[in-house]
């Protein structure tokens, strides 16, 4: 019993070094593709994602609709997925963009 729950604990040791890492990495993907379209286009994104079983399955990029201004939505398409094929090498299942309306004046 007590080498049973040594090799399980140390299953899960090991397997939480690994996804802290990944966490680690996909933290600064996000950061450096927020830079990048900061720096190509001027909009001050926010980018969230989610992980399923090592998939990368999502990725949302929110951005003001006062930086967008008068974008096309294809356009704004274009440019987020020009942004996120330099930034990661997986490309997510899906990909969220949220024009986001400020109520205050």
């Amino acid at each position: 019993m007590k080498k049973t729950s040594m090799v399980l604990m140390l299953i899960l040791a090991l397997s939480g070094c690994d996804l802290a890492k990944h966490v680690q990495e996909m933290s600064q993907k996000q950061a450096k593709l927020e830079r990048l379209i900061q720096s190509n286009y001027g909009w001050k994104a926010k980018v969230g994602w989610n992980i399923r079983n090592d998939v990368l399955q999502q990725v949302t990029v929110n951005v003001s609709a006062s930086d967008v201004g008068s974008q096309t939505i294809s356009s704004l398409e274009e440019q987020v997925n020009k942004s996120l094929r330099t930034v990661f090498e997986e490309q997510p299942e899906t990909v969220v963009l949220q024009v986001v309306l400020s109520l205050e004046k």
